[in-house]
């Protein structure tokens, strides 16, 4: 299953993570402090909002869009988005690239600064996937997708 957040611009007050792998669309903010805040999405009509996002689906579906650059995370060299060598084909992602963060290992995706930008970003595709954003970093896209 999926959680989707359309039009979006994440930013945070110390740090923020996306955490994939729950059910319940969580997001979890926490300081430097060790204080954590979840906010949580649950859907109280589960039947309807598989239907509605099956319509959507097929919606989406017959409509024609260009073919999208996917960049996806390595983390190979640090944490830092905006370094292109963490990223797979080397470039930092683009407003129009799909981001998909799908791995922690090496090093997890830490986005520190604002300018960080996606079309699509995906978060855990695998299940293993972290987005943290912290000390005044900001990711501007239009649609992110939160596996689970």
């Amino acid at each position: 299953m999926k959680r989707k957040i359309s039009r979006s611009t994440i930013a945070d007050r110390p740090s923020a993570a996306v955490l994939a792998g729950r059910r319940d669309g969580r997001v979890a903010l926490q300081n430097n402090a060790g204080t954590r805040l979840e906010f949580v999405s649950s859907c109280r009509r589960p039947l309807l909002a598989t239907v509605s996002v099956a319509a959507l689906g097929l919606a989406l579906a017959a409509t024609s869009s260009p073919a999208q650059a996917q960049t996806s995370w390595t983390g190979s060299t640090s944490s830092d988005w905006f370094d292109a060598t963490n990223w797979n084909p080397g470039a930092v992602p683009t407003a129009s690239s799909e981001v998909v963060l799908d791995t922690v290992t090496p090093n997890p995706t830490v986005v520190n600064a604002p300018g960080a930008v996606a079309d699509i970003l995906r978060v855990g595709p695998n299940n293993t996937g972290t987005l943290i954003i912290q000390n005044g970093g900001m990711v501007t896209n239009r649609l992110s997708v939160v596996h689970d």
